[in-house]
């Protein structure tokens, strides 16, 4: 019988398929063990104190990662591909010496079959580190490295910014007006409700909308300008708290000078936040005691 090309009978082919399958299997079951470099650097114990610990533990609990350690602890060199192919024709070859018709791995002697399992062994080795550290390299491409700065720290201000609670002024609440005018408070609640729940961007929104009916209303203009501190529109807060300064009732001017000088500092204007701050200091209204101890800290 004229033997087949590639020298192996069917039952040879299917045990060589068969051995394929096994290749697959155990890849895809140690695909993430760690590479034999790791495992190497964990033996000597030279890895980091936590990595350490991880890839010994790994190595205490795997019998195949302390076998593959193990066959290849001698070996320094790495194989390229053309002693990876050497060594897949020494296996087949080697399959293919063994008696024809009567082929079978239980009838393997035991130094047989030593040598067969640590070939397979190095191979799936090699085959499974190739891949991931392909993987890997093609996951992880280089990058430039880029030296980015520091963010600079936020600036530091002496006059704290916290939400008054809300109250309307005697003004609003005696309002009368003809048409839409009339429906003032209506027109507040949305507003209010919203600077009422810290949500400040929504007061601006709807304040910002009422000023071009109440353009001279303090409510309107002061909750208008404390919302805009509170989105960082610093320009804007000192604009309508000034508008809300003129239209002011005596038992709010003091809370009206504070927050313009909360507004001021954030502005940069050191002058201005004296300014406010030393008559509200000689008084006992509202922040007073802040504003005296404020004036101690800005120079």
């Amino acid at each position: 019988m004229t033997p087949p090309a590639d020298g192996c009978e069917r039952q040879e082919q299917e045990a060589l398929r068969d051995l394929e399958r096994r290749f697959d299997v155990v890849r895809a079951r140690h695909r993430a063990d760690p590479p034999i470099e790791l495992l190497r650097a964990a033996r000597a114990g030279v890895l980091p104190e936590q990595l350490q610990e991880e890839v010994s533990r790994h190595l205490a609990e795997s019998a195949w990662s302390r076998a593959l350690l193990d066959g290849v602890a001698s070996e320094e060199g790495v194989l390229d591909r053309d002693d990876e192919a050497r060594l897949l024709v020494r296996i087949q070859n080697g399959v293919t010496k063994l008696p024809r018709r009567q082929f079978s791995w239980r009838r393997m002697s035991p130094p047989a079959f030593a040598i067969a399992a640590a070939c397979i062994i190095v191979v799936v080795a090699l085959l499974v580190w190739r891949s991931r550290s392909t993987g890997t390299e093609e996951a992880r491409p280089s990058q430039p490295v880029v030296a980015t700065a520091a963010p600079s720290p936020a600036p530091a201000f002496h006059l704290k910014l916290n939400a008054p609670a809300v109250r309307l002024s005697v003004a609003v609440l005696t309002w009368r007006g003809a048409g839409q005018q009339s429906r003032l408070l209506t027109n507040l609640k949305p507003g209010l409700d919203a600077f009422k729940s810290g949500d400040y961007t929504t007061a601006n929104a709807e304040l910002s909308r009422l000023a071009g009916t109440y353009p001279d209303v303090f409510d309107v203009r002061y909750y208008q300008g404390i919302s805009r501190l509170f989105v960082n529109d610093v320009s804007g807060a000192i604009e309508s708290l000034t508008a809300a300064e003129r239209a002011a009732d005596s038992s709010f001017a003091p809370d009206v000078a504070w927050y313009l000088a909360v507004a001021s500092e954030r502005a940069g204007r050191v002058d201005d936040v004296r300014k406010r701050l030393t008559p509200l200091c000689r008084t006992a209204a509202t922040h007073a005691a802040d504003a005296c101890a404020a004036l101690e800290q800005i120079k």
